[in-house]
């Protein structure tokens, strides 16, 4: 009976917000709200009627600290909007009441799991969309060409492709050993404190895998500026690697090209991801002035070509309501056009319901699944 208590709140809720963020671009804050409110019921009833301990509690505090602190980060950086960090915070929720709170595992650990498998799901729609833009591209330049062939077409997009590589690889190279320097030291720091009882290993990779979405601004804007950052990175992290092979034999050198190999697929999947989130700011529409929709998102060439110097910060939520009546009655006003293109934002609600769906049923991050092509233990 709980069980179904629990899932058909949660399909409800799911379907419904799912269905607004996709008719209306927004998320009730009602449907978070009873989503938390039936939340912290259950937890009561949990605390009081099933586990009865200050463990319990504390794992709940902890949890709803680091889920509110995730949520805010990933906000913060421009993922997504506050709608749709409310929404995780609910459904984060959801998924610890089916984690064994007993289990050694580290704190935000099945949240991860959760978030993981949110990215990967958007990873696949978004991938499917960028193939087919790509399909449509050569077919379209097969066309105008006329007596290029779809092989010549498809040749010169794989040389642009190269050429790109290879003027950021440089670039890309010193990301991946300055952030592969800090996640070593963590871990480092983390193994010398004695804890072989937690799943440290997966733990913190997993956190390693994410944090690139979250700190890519940061390091790319403070760290990776000067070629000094590099050999300083590959220094440290020779002197890390001799550190654990003196600590930990060689089982550290092993485990570390274990890490290196991991790293590299979720490095690769989740940079693919930064790039191809760009696509959800190709789908242009042309709207008119005196009808502007909540939440709009200006593209560049609509601002540059305006030149909307009152508009002020621009946020993930999209424009307020006071910027969006200072760009009508500028364009009003100047009779500059009576149209204005802006882009057609990508609904995650979705993909958060459904990756949360997914953790509670297998509670194993499915791009196990995907990479290594079997189905892995569950997790928690």
């Amino acid at each position: 009976m709980e069980n179904f208590i629990y899932f058909l709140i949660f399909l409800i809720i799911g379907l419904f917000s799912s269905y607004s963020d996709i008719r209306y671009s927004k998320i009730k804050n009602n449907l978070v709200i009873v989503g938390i409110f039936f939340s912290f019921i259950s937890f009561m009833y949990l605390l009081l009627f099933k586990y009865l301990s200050f463990h319990f509690l504390s794992f709940v505090i902890i949890n709803a600290a680091l889920i509110t602190l995730v949520a805010f980060l990933i906000w913060y950086f421009g993922f997504w909007a506050a709608g749709d960090s409310k929404l995780f915070i609910m459904f984060s929720f959801f998924v610890l009441l089916k984690v064994n709170p007993f289990q050694k595992i580290l704190p935000l650990y099945p949240i991860i799991v959760f978030l993981t498998n949110v990215f990967v799901l958007l990873f696949i729609f978004l991938l499917a969309v960028y193939f087919t833009k790509v399909v449509v591209f050569i077919k379209n330049k097969v066309l105008q060409s006329g007596s290029r062939s779809f092989y010549d077409v498809f040749l010169f997009s794989l040389k642009n492709i190269f050429k790109y590589i290879k003027k950021r690889i440089f670039k890309c190279l010193r990301f991946v050993l300055s952030y592969l320097t800090f996640i070593m030291l963590i871990q480092l720091v983390v193994l010398n404190m004695n804890f072989p009882q937690l799943k440290l290993d997966s733990s913190l990779s997993m956190l390693s895998y994410l944090m690139p979405l979250l700190l890519y601004r940061t390091f790319n804007k403070t760290l990776l500026k000067h070629v000094s950052i590099l050999v300083f990175s590959s220094f440290l992290m020779i002197c890390l690697l001799v550190n654990s092979f003196i600590i930990f034999g060689s089982s550290a050198i092993l485990s570390f090209i274990v890490y290196l190999k991991n790293f590299t697929y979720f490095f690769v999947l989740f940079y693919s991801l930064r790039k191809l989130l760009s696509l959800r700011n190709d789908i242009i529409e042309e709207v008119p002035v005196a009808n502007l929709p909540d939440r709009l998102q200006l593209t560049d060439e609509s601002i540059l070509k305006f030149g909307f110097k009152k508009i002020g910060k621009l946020y993930p939520d999209g424009l307020t309501q006071d910027q969006i009546n200072e760009v009508r009655t500028d364009l009003l006003r100047n009779r500059s056009s009576e149209t204005i293109e802006i882009y057609k934002t990508l609904p995650l609600a979705p993909f958060i319901f459904l990756g949360a769906f997914i953790t509670v049923l297998v509670k194993f991050p499915i791009i196990n699944l995907l990479i290594f092509g079997k189905i892995s233990q569950t997790y928690f």
